[in-house]
């Protein structure tokens, strides 16, 4: 198998898929370019961060048009302030229309990265209530007990609600000492966090979004994921 990723982010999202296919991939290799690819490889194509452009995608399908080693396509973007399945419905028209010579999967995070991130519980402190900065957003909404895709604003937050998950996302970490940024994702890159997300999307049925990838992923034969439906493995 090969796979081209046509993620949406310069920093987070190409370095975080990065990590996370090579331990769920244990034998996959990163190329540089789609000419180098044989088989157990994979490649990832940053877009340029947000807003992600549907002219990239012209020309991602002529790229695998004329490399047709590549088994298997993933666009993974934001949903951002759209819903999951309006976004996902318009790229894989797009897809569709293109003629997409390889099968594809799109993969919407809802409403971004960080919200799978804030999935975490084990990032969450004991006693959120007693660390001033993360308190705020601890008391709006509680993501360590409530689905954090599922979480909005606050009314007097005055940026997106992505913006605000990450933000909380940000503010949790400096609860535990540690630091993340877009450009510097952390943590969030290793395989202890990684496993603690596919732990709630089994446990709790949250994070529907990543569990679209998780199955995903398992209906591709990786040796270390099972499916995931409604919650449950």
């Amino acid at each position: 198998m090969s796979f081209y990723f046509l993620v949406e982010g310069l920093r987070t999202e190409k370095k975080v898929y990065t990590a996370w296919i090579k331990f769920t991939f244990e034998n996959f290799t990163e190329q540089a370019d789609l000419k180098f690819l044989q088989g157990n490889d994979f490649v990832i194509r940053a877009s340029g961060g947000f807003p992600f452009s549907p002219k990239l995608l012209p020309d991602t399908i002529n790229d695998l048009k004329e490399h047709p080693v590549v088994t298997h396509l993933f666009v993974c973007v934001d949903a951002d302030d759209e819903t999951v399945a309006i976004r996902r419905a318009r790229i894989e028209q797009e897809l569709a229309d293109l003629a997409c010579p390889c099968p594809f999967s799109v993969i919407i995070a809802n409403r971004c990265m960080e919200s799978w991130f804030l999935g975490n519980r084990t990032m969450m402190p004991h006693r959120p209530d007693e660390n001033p900065d993360l308190h705020p957003f601890w008391n709006h909404y509680d993501v360590s007990i409530r689905d954090p895709e599922q979480m909005e604003k606050p009314e007097s937050f005055h940026l997106s609600t992505a913006q605000f998950h990450k933000t909380y996302l940000k503010a949790m970490f400096r609860a535990q000492g540690k630091s993340y940024t877009e450009k510097y994702p952390g943590a969030t890159q290793d395989e202890t966090y990684f496993d603690a997300l596919v732990e709630r999307r089994r446990e709790t049925g949250h994070l529907a979004s990543f569990g679209q990838l998780i199955d995903t992923w398992s209906g591709l034969g990786s040796p270390r994921l099972k499916p995931i439906r409604n919650g449950r493995s």
